[in-house]
């Protein structure tokens, strides 16, 4: 399947992402549509993203990440999306640049129902970065 078929879904994802007040939408899409399909996880690249891991170390109130995972960057679409995990926990993350906002779901592993979800967007600060979360649903 070639990237361009799959930039009609990244789009409506970018459209849940940043309007839907249920988190479960943007969640659902990125499952469905993207994250299922084999060829969109051969897109882009392992790459690091400040923003993301700030979010992900204030989500997970760790001073460093867990070593198991993995960040993609595809940037002809803009987007970041990845996962982290370590024993008894699991974080699913996608963040679309433009908008400066992304979605991470927190699970106690891949199977586990109960996922909570937090939106975030980031600002740019004189020092740096600062992400703030949006909203979160259990």
């Amino acid at each position: 399947m070639p990237a361009t078929t799959f930039a009609p879904h990244i789009a409506r994802l970018v459209r849940l992402l940043t309007t839907s007040r249920d988190l479960s939408e943007p969640w659902d899409h990125f499952h469905e549509h993207l994250a299922s399909h084999p060829e969109f996880g051969q897109l882009g690249i392992e790459a690091n993203n400040p923003i993301i891991e700030s979010v992900l170390k204030a989500t997970l109130h760790r001073s460093r990440l867990p070593p198991s995972g993995v960040s993609v960057h595809v940037p002809e679409h803009g987007l970041w999306h990845g996962f982290v995990h370590e024993p008894g926990l699991f974080v699913v993350f996608f963040y679309a640049e433009a908008e400066r906002t992304g979605l991470l779901g927190v699970m106690r592993s891949p199977s586990d129902p109960q996922t909570v979800m937090v939106r975030f967007t980031a600002r740019e600060h004189m020092e740096g970065s600062f992400v703030a979360p949006r909203g979160a649903v259990a």
